[in-house]
């Protein structure tokens, strides 16, 4: 986050997300564009991050497609 915030700030701040039942942390920030984090723990040492960043000035459907991605997230 501090990455973020130095170089243009975070747009929406840490909070918690389930992604297809998963729990987890995300937030967003603004650099280059708007990219978001999301933070979810496999165990008390070690997490999975994802990243995107999908700008779509055509609206052309790629936040969509991204959460439809994350909707079939599953830890093996």
């Amino acid at each position: 986050m501090d990455q973020f915030k130095d170089a243009g700030g975070i747009t929406i701040p840490l909070h918690t997300v389930t992604l297809n039942g998963i729990n987890g942390k995300s937030f967003s920030g603004s650099g280059l564009g708007e990219a978001t984090e999301i933070l979810i723990p496999v165990d008390d040492s070690h997490l999975i991050q994802i990243s995107y960043f999908a700008p779509d000035p055509g609206q052309l459907g790629f936040e969509q497609i991204i959460q439809a991605m994350l909707a079939t997230l599953e830890l093996i």
